[in-house]
């Protein structure tokens, strides 16, 4: 009898293991699916404009990941033994300064971003969330969950072109800047791009999943004219053929024959002649030009952000999320961008040196983790290239898409940095 008790006990101990295991797994599923479909909301899609923008557009429907994030915080949260040993110190110092100095800030400032600090909890809650997951689950099983989303919220995508197929044919014949149809991500079509290019990263270590995936990323790279998301594209081929060749002589016969293909291309294609028959091209190729409203923008924003360092010295931010508005005030002008694009500039304009600091830390660990497996760790490799070239001309370092994959960083890298 006493042995048919263990048995039972032994059983149901299985039964609920296995059941916690499940759970999470279509857990993290859903909630990576919904963190990627931005604008779904309680009360359907919202509509098509940036975070910004919308926060302040009067609209306060909540999103579905919001609502997936806050039960896996409740889940996660109280369990203080797991997620504090995860996640780094040097994250816990750049989100406590964030957080403490902006409200500071804010009261000596008179600037109203409480919206931006609300996107640091939801970062914050995203990191633990997803940290706790991997942890109790596996990194091997969290990258295939990932996966398996990465390809559904692809066919979402071609579907939805093939919905806004007449959108496309337009643009193709009349083409200016990007085509306007719905994006799934806030922030319209160069953004929607730019993600899904950096999804494939999840697969960089993979040979034919890999080159499906990035083939696609690409392919909507192009027909959204986002020159960002072409150059991550390049970038992360680059990375992944580097890491196919373990043997030097073969690194360096690639690099050889990859030199001599860019060279006759530079010297040999006529591009302005591609470029008159695809537009996608066009635009990289005009990338400084006259007629490049987006490098004039960005210089505008990056120049005014120099001046600005000369107001407070180069030392103090002015809080989270004020960087644009102290911009406006002292330029006296309305600025239709809501952050510097660029992740740095944001970071230091914001929270100050020590904040720019505390955020670098936290960028070398990402830097070195991706030299340490040459490019073939999909996670590393992610967050390299979210960090520094993606970094360097958009985003402003806690998007919860890019929040997801930090937190499961800091959790298969606990106690190796």
């Amino acid at each position: 009898r006493w042995s048919m008790q263990g048995d039972l006990l032994s059983s149901n101990s299985a039964i609920t293991a296995r059941g916690s295991r499940l759970f999470l797994i279509s857990y993290l599923f859903l909630l990576y699916l919904l963190v990627h479909l931005e604008l779904l909301s309680v009360i359907g899609f919202l509509p098509n404009v940036s975070a910004a923008t919308l926060d302040s557009s009067g609209i306060r429907a909540i999103k579905l990941y919001q609502i997936a994030l806050l039960v896996g915080g409740g889940i996660f949260f109280f369990r203080t033994k797991l997620w504090l040993r995860l996640i780094p110190a040097y994250y816990w110092g750049f989100i406590s300064w964030a957080i403490i100095y902006s409200a500071f800030i804010h009261q000596v400032l008179d600037f109203d971003s409480n919206r931006i600090l609300n996107r640091y909890f939801y970062s914050v809650l995203i990191v633990i969330v997803s940290a706790s997951c991997t942890y109790l689950l596996s990194k091997r099983l969290v990258l295939a969950i990932l996966r398996v989303a990465t390809w559904i919220l692809f066919v979402a995508v071609i579907i939805k072109a093939w919905v806004y197929r007449d959108a496309f044919i337009e643009f193709m014949q009349n083409p200016k800047g990007h085509p306007e149809i719905y994006t799934f991500y806030a922030g319209r079509v160069n953004v929607e791009a730019t993600w899904l290019v950096l999804s494939s990263a999840l697969f960089i270590n993979r040979k034919y999943s890999f080159v499906v995936v990035w083939g696609l990323g690409l392919m909507f790279a192009l027909l959204y004219a986002t020159r960002t998301a072409v150059v991550i594209a390049i970038i992360m081929l680059m990375i992944h053929i580097w890491g196919q060749y373990d043997r030097k002589i073969h690194r360096e016969a690639l690099l050889l024959l990859g030199g001599t293909g860019l060279i006759f291309m530079l010297f040999w294609v006529d591009w302005s002649h591609v470029g008159d028959s695809f537009y996608g091209i066009r635009r990289l190729l005009s990338t400084g030009s006259q007629e490049d409203l987006g490098v004039q923008g960005r210089a505008f924003l990056w120049l005014s952000f120099l001046e600005m360092l000369e107001k407070t010295k180069g030392l103090w931010g002015v809080g989270v999320g004020n960087s644009i508005l102290f911009i406006e005030r002292m330029k006296g002008v309305d600025i239709f961008e809501n952050d510097l694009n660029n992740m740095y500039f944001q970071v230091w304009g914001d929270l100050g040196v020590i904040g720019l600091i505390l955020f670098l830390l936290m960028v070398w660990r990402v830097i070195v983790a991706f030299l340490r497996t040459r490019g073939q760790d999909p996670i590393a490799t992610y967050l390299f290239l979210f960090f520094v070239p993606m970094g360097m001309v958009q985003m402003t370092g806690i998007e919860i898409h890019a929040q997801v994959i930090l937190g499961i960083f800091f959790a298969s890298t606990a106690g190796k940095t």
